[in-house]
């Protein structure tokens, strides 16, 4: 992939030969370079970007986990339907250095702009977790 340009704006003196209501249009137009060049250069955010939003929800297992599960029901957000729901951030409530040693998998649909997740896997049996969701 190649770099970005150096160039991020246009001056009047690169234009000389130009009319003089070129000055009205200098100023938009290196505002909007300038917020292409910030945003391909690492500095967008999902939300700035995509259509996503961030979620944080409690999620409690029971005794008899993994074979029962309380589905859960989440607005997404979104104006669009979902496309994909992913774990940014997992940890047990009340103790975030506790090590996650399984991969949680999220089985969901998406029903009228609310996330209906219908099970959660790779958690442990009564217990009680944090987690962050990427919605997009």
């Amino acid at each position: 992939m190649s770099k970005l340009p150096d160039l991020k704006r246009i001056l009047r003196e690169d234009v000389p030969d130009a009319p003089d209501w070129i000055n009205k249009i200098i100023y938009p137009v290196n505002q909007f370079f300038e917020a292409v060049y910030q945003g391909l250069n690492k500095q967008l955010t999902f939300s700035e970007n995509f259509a996503s939003t961030t979620k944080t929800v409690e999620v409690v297992t029971t005794s008899g986990y993994p074979g029962t599960f309380t589905a859960l029901k989440i607005p997404s957000g979104l104006a669009t339907t979902a496309e994909g729901v992913l774990i940014a951030q997992i940890s047990l409530k009340g103790s975030s250095y506790d090590i996650i040693t399984t991969s949680p998998f999220i089985n969901w649909v998406d029903v009228n702009s609310v996330i209906n997740i219908n099970h959660i896997s790779g958690l442990a049996a009564s217990s009680t977790y944090i987690l962050k969701l990427l919605i997009f």
